[in-house]
């Protein structure tokens, strides 16, 4: 990862960022998530992934947001990766293994034994980053109509 990138918790001075980030990602996947309300996250963002159980994190080149990631508790000791995501033009830098290994570590800190993430198939290099990092294959836990949902889980 490029030295000028930082990664850190998100601030009131990077919550817009990050909206925008969201955004971004939404645009890019071309896939109508309505089944996660996701609008209704963005109208409350972060308010889902507040501390202490929560996360979110950016990563940033100077003042802009360039990357994402957030976890939240989904069950005793079970939390799960979300909205991890890189601007395009800083794909391919590290980015998106940095912010995945910062949000595994703040998973870790804050006591949880297992964390679960939801992809799809089609998104191949980041399933690729998931399963290089630990992260399993395992059963539907969550609700995702999208036939290439691909489920994961990593032991903490």
């Amino acid at each position: 990862m490029p030295e000028n990138i930082k990664i850190e918790k998100l601030s009131d001075a990077t919550v817009e960022g990050a909206k925008g980030l969201i955004r971004k990602y939404l645009d890019w996947i071309q896939i109508d998530l309505c089944f996660q309300h996701i609008e209704e996250e963005l109208e409350h963002f972060p308010d889902k992934y507040r501390e202490p159980e929560g996360a979110f994190l950016v990563a940033r080149d100077g003042e802009a947001v360039v990357g994402c990631v957030g976890l939240k508790k989904i069950g005793e000791g079970i939390c799960e990766m979300k909205r991890l995501f890189v601007k395009d033009e800083y794909k391919g830098q590290g980015i998106g293994k940095g912010l995945a290994d910062a949000i595994v570590r703040e998973a870790k800190n804050k006591g949880y034994s297992r964390m679960r993430l939801d992809s799809l198939k089609r998104m191949g290099t980041a399933v690729a980053l998931y399963k290089k990092l630990g992260f399993k294959e395992i059963g539907q836990y969550v609700e995702n109509p999208i036939d290439d949902a691909v489920f994961l889980e990593k032991e903490l």
